[in-house]
C-alpha cells in the first residue's frame, strides 16, 4: 500500500527538467553517434523521486536536424521500437487520390488525414517537396532537393493538376477545434492556384526553403464552437434507477 501511495505523489517537474537539461548538456552528440557506431550503448539517465522511477535514453539527432523546433524531441517506446517514416505513407496516398480524375481545368485540392503517433511537418514536406540533400564542394556546400517528392519527382508536369494538398493531423470529432488544417501548395508553375480558407495555414516552396503562413481565423471561431469543444465528460455515467 505504501508503494501505491508514493506512486501517485506529484513529481516535481522543475527538478526533473533541470536534471535532464544538465545531463543532456554534458553529452556530445557527435561523440555519442561515434560511440554508437562502435556498438556502445546509448547513454541513459534514471530519475528517482516520490516513488517514481523514470529512465531516459539520449538518441542524438543528425547534424542537419538539430535546432529544428518542429522535429520531435521526446520519444516513448518499449524495448523494441522503431520510428516510422510518415512520408512513406503520405506519398502513395496523395499519388492515388491525385490520379482519380483527369484534367479538371479547375483548382484541385487533395485532402489528407495524417494519422500518426508523432505527426511531423517534415514527413509531409519530404513526401510532397522532396528530401533535402547537402552537396559538398571544395569551395563550400549547398543544399538541394532530391527528385523524390510528389511535385518534384516529375519533369513533365504530371502532377500539376493537383493545386495543393490539405493535411489535417489525426482528424477526429474531438480534434476539430484543436487541429489547424495546412494547405501545402503546389510549386509547379503549371498548377492552378487554389483558394485558401481563412482557417487554413499554408506552406509553399520558395527555392528549396519552405515558407509558412499561419491561419487568419481560428477553427472554433469559424465553426461557432467553444475552444474546448466538446464540453462535458467524455463518458458520463447515467444516474442509477
Amino acid at each position: 500500500m505504501e508503494s501505491q501511495v508514493r506512486w501517485h505523489r506529484t513529481l516535481q517537474q522543475s527538478r526533473l527538467k533541470s536534471g535532464l537539461t544538465r545531463w543532456l548538456d554534458s553529452l556530445d552528440p557527435d561523440q555519442v553517434i561515434a560511440d554508437h557506431e562502435r556498438k556502445v550503448p546509448l547513454p541513459s539517465h534514471t530519475w528517482h523521486e516520490a516513488g517514481w522511477c523514470l529512465t531516459f535514453q539520449a538518441i542524438p539527432r543528425s547534424p542537419g536536424k538539430r535546432g529544428n523546433p518542429s522535429s520531435r524531441t521526446i520519444g516513448v517506446y518499449p524495448s523494441a521500437w522503431a520510428v516510422e517514416d510518415g512520408s512513406e505513407r503520405v506519398l502513395p496516398a496523395v499519388t492515388h487520390k491525385g490520379g482519380k480524375y483527369g484534367d479538371l481545368e479547375l483548382p484541385f485540392i487533395v485532402a489528407l488525414g495524417h494519422a500518426a503517433d508523432f505527426p511531423e511537418d517534415e514527413d509531409i514536406e519530404r513526401a510532397l517537396y522532396g528530401s533535402t540533400v547537402e552537396y559538398a564542394y571544395d569551395s563550400g556546400s549547398t543544399l538541394s532537393r532530391k527528385p523524390d517528392g510528389y511535385w518534384t519527382a516529375t519533369y513533365d508536369h504530371a502532377h500539376s493538376r493537383v493545386s495543393g494538398v490539405l493535411v489535417v493531423n489525426n482528424p477526429a470529432p474531438w480534434t476539430w477545434t484543436k487541429n489547424t488544417p495546412v494547405l501545402w501548395q503546389s510549386p509547379d508553375p503549371a498548377s492552378l492556384p487554389a483558394p485558401i480558407f481563412p482557417t487554413w495555414a499554408t506552406t509553399q516552396l520558395a527555392g528549396i526553403q519552405v515558407e509558412r503562413q499561419l491561419a487568419i481565423r481560428s477553427v472554433p471561431t469559424a465553426l461557432g464552437l467553444p475552444e474546448r469543444w466538446p464540453t462535458g465528460d467524455a463518458f458520463p455515467r447515467s444516474d442509477p434507477r
